[in-house]
């Protein structure tokens, strides 16, 4: 037999025998394998009887979730924000009991991305900070004075724990700006964070509409409700990501603008989708919002370009309003019926004279206590039987400057009002950025100012998950779209190109 054959022979020998490590006993491995499983059936058993559903079900899907935000950290951070905005149903979403109030899902999973994030990033954390550094300074302050009011309410008990840690829960949720920095690293990521926003956007849209024609609540922390047109009723549907979803119809329109997107069949079908959702919401304060957010566009597009926008959205207008005529012409009557109904609203209206008492209350509270304000948690009135059922009665205010002023003093307003003119500028010098992604930057721009100034009067949006989420989400768009330097509106932060 030759050499190579005793080779040959030898390699097709091996295949059939490996010998066994040192002290190896293959039964002895097989019997302690079923022992761990059916040890891990004991106690996945055990905890369905003695711990809630969702905690069980949390820990079944902690590994994937930590293998995503470990490996996809952009697509991780928009999951969140889907919890944040209320695209994931109420019922899949429990609150942790902590202190006779609750954490939410969205909360534990922002804290829990930025500490993953550090170790991560870690080395680079400043470097990728650094875009947003021109907010830290009002954004700093503002914090500070939530938290000496925080500090002091459980300190000398001026509130019961709970109420100070639901109030104080929205702060938190700042921590989502850093989060977004630390997610979005490279450009790989950006191009990949922007389509899934805008998915999400897309299924809060849809989900807005569908939540109208069937009456069934789809989104968590959102509702349905009746709302009494002049020949029928129809279904109002809200939504904590109307934001989002708003500002994905502005950044197409401002796309379609500046010629960054061509007018097809997905530019009409989202562009539909976002109307709808728009209207069926009957927000009078969204409404204008987007009609200011057109006629701004006016200020940084062309002359022709504006034109063709103007032209493309009275054609859209019409064919949308045809089928909404034919199909279900009460939307029509009812959308009608708010616009003409602001005056006797302001005379007659339930809502706005709820407001009224509410500012009333809260002008004396501020008067008798200006600096410090009646602190995170603490009343402002007293209970009414209206609205018995309504547990945050006393507290709650929904004009948002009333509403910090009340609870934080002057200079919590002082800090508040730095921070919305530090956003509004850079948001708005991002949209203006000839050199970058202008309608990335024009949306960010209009999702401060419907966040911050349009719905503001008539919502406690800076005290709010939802607002304050807008906000940080509109902040880092807006230095995104400043730093993308390319055709295709891929990047927002100044580094390297990673993949993966």
């Amino acid at each position: 037999m030759t050499p190579s054959a005793v080779c040959r022979e030898g390699a097709v020998n091996n295949l059939h025998y490996q010998p066994a490590m040192p002290g190896y006993n293959r039964r002895r491995a097989e019997w302690r394998v079923t022992a761990m499983c059916i040890a891990a059936s004991v106690v996945l058993g055990a905890a369905t009887v003695i711990l809630p559903w969702w905690f069980v079900f949390a820990l079944l899907l902690l590994p994937i979730l930590a293998f995503v935000a470990w490996n996809y950290p952009e697509i991780a951070v928009v999951g969140i924000m889907a919890m944040l905005f209320g695209a994931v149903p109420e019922a899949l979403m429990p609150r942790l009991p902590i202190a006779g109030g609750g954490v939410n899902l969205e909360d534990l999973g922002i804290v829990g991305m930025l500490l993953l994030l550090l170790i991560r990033r870690s080395g680079r954390v400043r470097e990728l900070i650094a875009p947003v550094g021109g907010h830290l300074p009002a954004l700093v302050a503002f914090l500070g004075v939530a938290v000496v009011s925080a500090v002091i309410a459980i300190f000398y008990k001026t509130a019961a724990p709970k109420d100070v840690l639901n109030e104080a829960r929205p702060y938190f949720t700042w921590l989502l700006l850093p989060v977004l920095c630390l997610a979005v690293d490279n450009d790989v990521r950006a191009r990949r964070f922007k389509k899934w926003l805008f998915a999400l956007a897309v299924v809060l849209a849809a989900g807005m509409v569908l939540q109208s024609l069937t009456g069934v609540a789809l989104f968590g922390k959102g509702r349905v409700w009746s709302s009494i047109g002049v020949s029928g009723e129809v279904l109002r549907s809200t939504t904590p990501g109307m934001f989002l979803m708003a500002g994905g119809l502005i950044y197409l329109l401002a796309a379609y603008a500046h010629g960054r997107h061509r007018f097809g069949v997905w530019m009409m079908v989202f562009g539909g989708l976002a109307a709808g959702g728009t209207l069926v919401g009957f927000g009078r304060g969204l409404w204008i919002a987007v009609i200011a957010g057109v006629g701004l566009l006016a200020l940084q597009t062309r002359g022709e370009r504006y034109i063709r926008l103007l032209m493309v959205l009275s054609v859209g207008a019409l064919v949308l309003g045809g089928l909404v005529a034919v199909a279900k012409p009460e939307y029509l009557i009812a959308a009608s019926d708010r616009l003409l109904s602001v005056g006797d609203e302001v005379e007659h209206g339930a809502s706005y004279g709820r407001r009224k008492v509410e500012n009333a209350y809260a002008m004396a509270k501020i008067a008798q206590h200006p600096v410090l304000g009646v602190g995170l948690g603490g009343a402002y009135k007293p209970p009414e039987a209206e609205y018995a059922n309504f547990i945050a009665d006393t507290r709650y205010i929904h004009n948002s400057y009333v509403n910090i002023t009340t609870k934080l003093g002057l200079p919590g307003l002082a800090a508040l009002l730095w921070l919305v003119v530090s956003v509004l500028r850079r948001t708005w010098s991002a949209a203006r950025d000839r050199a970058g992604d202008r309608a990335l930057g024009f949306a960010a721009f209009w999702i401060a100012f419907a966040t911050m100034v349009v719905t503001a009067m008539t919502q406690p949006n800076m005290a709010a998950a939802n607002g304050v989420g807008s906000i940080a989400l509109a902040i880092f768009l807006a230095e995104y779209a400043r730093r993308d330097r390319t055709t295709g509106g891929a990047s927002g932060v100044p580094v390297e190109v990673r993949h993966g």
